[in-house]
């Protein structure tokens, strides 16, 4: 069974390779461009806040610019910056370009309202970055709330200082893979604390652990603002000794440090990092023992940035280029079948569809792709994974500027004497292809099958092929050609991923590919098209007349009346009807093979099964388990149980944000590249996002074997071991007053 997502968003490491493109910062020439996404859960910012804050958003980052540009000798600066909005935020005086390389995962910032732990009605207001990796290498993303920016009675420079020069701390964490030069409050090296807040130099005198080129004006106080004593070991004793002491430095001085902006950024007079000349080599800070006692500017000129260089000429104008960006509607893969038939369907596509869809829905991204190849040559060698059996692949593109392209490129398209099809290797390259675009509302994978060449025994492919699809948000539309509507292949893997399915044969076949090209287009805005399905379980069953099979499921908060369960029993075809199959739901109802909410309405690819499927309602107020079983009367029988929740609403696919709904459900894929690799997910105890680090990216494409792996996973309270299953896929609860919660699988 799956474990559970009830309080945050959950991310893990891809492990065993360091993939570059984690993020999506780039460098051209010595400009930076960096993406700033917006969480749907920023909705709630006022409507009128909104131009308020991205102006204030536009400004801090054009001053970050120029203070990055000063502080590394005039080598590099934000040239430009995509700011993704969310959908909801677009009106007549706000628009943007739609996009689908830009996303809240490879965001490089994320602008989301994120809730404390121990407050739940308290938002986070610093921002933050999460850098998982050694030294020099850059992290996984930054995160502030729109309170930040806003600065509302100015309480964020109050709290954090210049916002610009916050944001930079956080960008050199980001990017560049250098560490905070500060101690941590309350710790001691006598307690083996690695960081600790004070520290004896060498000419035995405490001072406070940091990087700085001269002395700091200010005074220890405690919270009340009354004088105190910082105890530098934990063993001192007096009358003003408080552990709550803190160094509190005079923001009105005038005069001061310049140096450095990863210990004391807030400080007035502090504009650059630390280098060979200033830096405290033996200060017990976070940058000395990541970075073996280096400086954070000597670390910051060896990152490959600065390879290939020259500064810029001081002068140099550092204001960055803003672009508002939209997020893309469902990307609709159209796959089409180029084997040799008499009945053609590319000019209803090119003609009448594309245009058609462009109009209907503009900011949707249009891909294209054929199947194809000799069943007899290629079925031994193509794996079906990566463009192992798709050809003619054409990245999705945004339709209303390439509609002519798209319509050229199918009608380019020539049929090949003698190409035979394997469907269920070719639906695995859609899901893979698909993989990119898992983080927009859903996509549709409309697929055009013209001929029956198919091997029928892959039931393990094609439960792995719907579970794919599954995974990236893809609905299946099939249009099957045959001239026998028995040899149909698709239909039962398109209902599962809550798509359509479209038989037809020669006296029907152009009546039917219209409907199949209407439907997609009426399903491509449609809200209810682009809600989760999540595989729950795929499990092997033998049921005899002594010991029925019994088996649980487990389902999540859903807050809603309109969840939806399908669980679906494989049963061999040749079985007399001597068993019955019985399903609890979360209604406290009994369901049976005679009860309304059951039907067997198709079998299993390979034809071996008949498939019983019960469609119940999931809506509970907490996490429910319930029962099932399958009894018999005859002889010993084995066949397969599936289950796949429909969550109640559309559930983006992004992580981070303890401020999400309770009812958010995200399943996470982790690829590692050996066997029981240790991914060790750093802890992070500020907010129930402490899972947050290392976003679900690309990388699929050095990982065509999943692996088991075990990973680490640091809670609040504890830490504790999750095993990956084989098939790469994990879920994780949080709840907040216990810690961690396991549901047995």
């Amino acid at each position: 069974m799956r474990r559970l997502v009830m309080l945050c968003w959950v991310a893990i490491f891809w492990g065993g390779v360091l993939f570059e493109f984690i993020h999506a910062v780039k460098l051209s020439g010595n400009g930076y461009e960096l993406t700033v996404a917006i969480s749907e859960d920023a909705l709630n910012l006022a409507t009128e806040q909104r131009l308020p804050f991205l102006d204030a958003l536009k400004s801090t980052m054009t001053t970050t610019s120029k203070l990055l540009f000063d502080a590394t000798d005039s080598y590099v600066f934000f040239k430009k910056i995509n700011i993704l909005l969310p959908r909801g935020w677009i009106t007549s005086d706000l628009a943007g370009t739609p996009t689908s390389e830009h996303n809240y995962l490879n965001a490089d910032m994320r602008i989301e309202t994120t809730l404390t732990a121990n407050d739940p009605e308290s938002v986070i207001e610093a921002a933050r970055s999460y850098n998982s990796k050694m030294c020099g290498q850059p992290g996984e993303y930054m995160i502030a709330p729109p309170q930040f920016f806003l600065d509302i009675d100015g309480s964020t420079v109050e709290k954090y200082g210049d916002k610009a020069k916050a944001i930079l701390h956080e960008f050199a964490h980001y990017q560049y893979g250098v560490h905070g030069e500060h101690g941590i409050p309350g710790t001691f090296i006598e307690n083996g604390d690695k960081f600790p807040y004070t520290f004896k130099n060498s000419r035995g005198e405490w001072q406070i652990t940091g990087s700085n080129n001269s002395i700091i004006e200010g005074s220890y106080l405690n919270s009340n603002g009354g004088e105190c004593i910082y105890p530098n070991t934990p063993d001192m004793f007096g009358e003003l000794i408080d552990i709550s002491c803190r160094f509190i430095p005079n923001m009105n001085a005038t005069t001061g440090p310049t140096t450095s902006l990863m210990f004391m950024p807030f400080l007035p007079t502090v504009s650059k990092f630390s280098d060979e000349t200033n830096h405290d080599r033996t200060a017990p800070n976070m940058q000395n023992y990541w970075c073996r006692n280096r400086s954070t500017k000597t670390v910051i000129l060896k990152h490959p940035d600065f390879t290939a260089l020259k500064p810029l000429n001081k002068t140099t104008n550092t204001a960055p280029e803003f672009n508002y960006l939209l997020p893309a509607y469902q990307t609709v893969y159209i796959v089409m079948d180029i084997s040799n038939h008499t009945l053609t369907d590319n000019s209803e596509i090119a003609q009448r569809f594309i245009p058609q869809l462009a109009k209907a829905s503009p900011r949707s991204f249009v891909g294209i792709a054929t199947m194809g190849g000799s069943y007899y040559s290629n079925f031994s060698v193509s794996n079906g994974r990566l463009g192992g059996y798709l050809t003619e692949i054409q990245s999705p593109i945004q339709i209303d500027t390439n509609e002519q392209a798209l319509a050229n490129k199918i009608n380019g398209l020539t049929r090949s004497s003698g190409q035979g099809l394997l469907i269920e290797k070719a639906m695995l390259d859609v899901g893979d292809v698909l993989t990119d675009f898992t983080h927009l509302s859903g996509s549709i994978a409309l697929v055009v099958k013209l001929n029956d060449i198919t091997h029928i025994s892959e039931m393990n492919v094609e439960s792995e092929a719907v579970h794919l699809l599954n995974s990236r948000n893809t609905r299946l539309i099939t249009f099957e050609y045959n001239i026998n509507s028995q040899q149909n292949v698709c239909e039962r893997s398109t209902l599962l991923t809550g798509g359509v399915h479209f038989a037809a044969n020669s006296i029907n076949y152009q009546s039917v590919i219209s409907s199949a090209l209407n439907k997609t287009i009426d399903l491509v805005r449609d809200e209810r098209f682009r809600s989760r399905r999540v595989q729950l379980l795929r499990d092997p069953f033998t049921t005899n007349a002594l010991t029925p099979f019994k088996g649980f499921y487990t389902i999540d908060t859903t807050g809603s009346a309109s969840g939806v369960l399908e669980m679906h029993f494989f049963v061999p075809v040749t079985r007399p009807n001597n068993y019955d199959i019985f399903v609890n739901g979360t209604d406290g109802k009994t369901y049976n093979l005679t009860t309304a909410e059951h039907e067997q309405r198709y079998s299993s690819w390979d034809r071996k099964y008949k498939i019983h499927t019960f469609t119940l309602p999931t809506a509970t107020t907490s996490s429910f388990t319930a029962t099932f079983m399958v009894s018999t009367t005859g002889d010993a029988m084995s066949g397969y149980v599936e289950a796949i929740e429909i969550l109640s609403d559309s559930v983006p696919i992004h992580v981070g944000g303890g401020g999400q709904p309770p009812n958010r459900v995200v399943e996470v894929e982790v690829y590692t590249s050996s066997n029981n690799g240790i991914l060790d997910m750093a802890e992070i105890n500020e907010d129930p996002s402490f899972l947050i680090f290392a976003s679900i990216r690309k990388g699929h494409s050095f990982a065509r074997s999943l692996r088991s792996a075990v990973a680490i996973v640091h809670g609040p309270t504890k830490n504790d071991f999750v095993s990956l299953r084989d098939d790469g896929l994990c879920t994780i609860g949080y709840l907040l007053s216990t810690g961690l919660q396991h549901v047995p699988k």
